[in-house]
């Protein structure tokens, strides 16, 4: 196995110290993410999404969900939505332990570079912003607003995550596994791409937010593969991506969520 494949060796205690600044990061997103007690209710199962269902499973006891037939709804009450803030601050810290398992270096042939190449590109700034700005001259071309608007607020998630990866790398400052530089944590690939499939997801419908998940875990695996980046900052990308398109998106979907107040009778005469 080549040397440069290998993780490089943390000092003690490091992994603490980038758990308590991910949940920082991440319990303000999921406060910023949760709707205001005022629209709070119950979307329905459709608004949910594939990351949704860990989370949800992480943060809530089984015998607390309601009996229902199907699948439980998406609660985005507040307290709900922090509760999966601290399900998700729980597995940051849990993937450092993988760190060296996940991340003890991939032979550079078979599926390795089937996955690794796509996934490069699946997470790169080029194809997230060419892909934007395609799918907002595509609404615009066919007076579609829908297409515009979800344009838009992948426009807005890609830059409100990359502030907040920027800011989190110069504050962790984690050597990369390659040792090429201080800029591993969180992963900016993978949460660029999470950002944007999840605005896909929650506005364009489940099928294309499917394949935009798939391609955003290719990249976080290629990140990985290339030795670019620990799973622990890939795990943190996936999340810091995942609230920030549900930012984006949550005020529309409170709206959608929550029944229209019935207008008052008017007075008998």
């Amino acid at each position: 196995m080549s040397k440069n494949l290998r993780p490089a060796r943390r000092p003690a205690g490091r992994g603490a110290r980038l758990t308590l600044a991910a949940g920082l990061v991440l319990a303000g997103l999921g406060a910023a993410a949760a709707p205001s007690p005022a629209r709070a209710t119950v979307a329905p199962a459709s608004a949910g999404s594939p990351l949704d269902l860990p989370l949800h499973w992480a943060a809530s006891s089984p015998a607390l969900l309601p009996r229902q037939a199907g699948p439980p709804p998406l609660d985005l009450r507040r307290g709900h939505a922090l509760d999966q803030t601290l399900a998700a601050v729980g597995l940051v810290g849990a993937s450092f332990a993988l760190d060296r398992a996940v991340g003890a270096g991939y032979p550079q042939r078979g599926p390795s570079l089937v996955f690794e190449e796509p996934g490069e590109t699946f997470g790169g700034a080029t194809l997230l912003l060419a892909g934007t700005a395609a799918l907002a001259a595509g609404g615009i071309a066919l007076h579609k607003p829908a297409l515009v608007r979800t344009a838009k607020e992948s426009a807005l998630a890609l830059g409100a995550t990359t502030a907040v990866v920027l800011l989190a790398k110069l504050a962790t400052q984690r050597q990369r596994p390659d040792g090429s530089n201080r800029y591993s944590f969180p992963s900016g690939h993978t949460a660029g791409a999470f950002a944007v499939a999840t605005v896909l997801d929650r506005e364009a419908g489940r099928g294309l937010g499917r394949f935009a998940y798939l391609a955003a875990a290719t990249a976080g695996y290629a990140r990985i593969a290339g030795n670019k980046h620990y799973f622990s900052d890939v795990v943190t990308g996936m999340l810091v991506g995942h609230l920030v398109g549900r930012l984006v998106t949550r005020h529309r979907h409170a709206a959608v969520a929550s029944p229209a107040a019935p207008l008052p009778e008017a007075p008998a005469h």
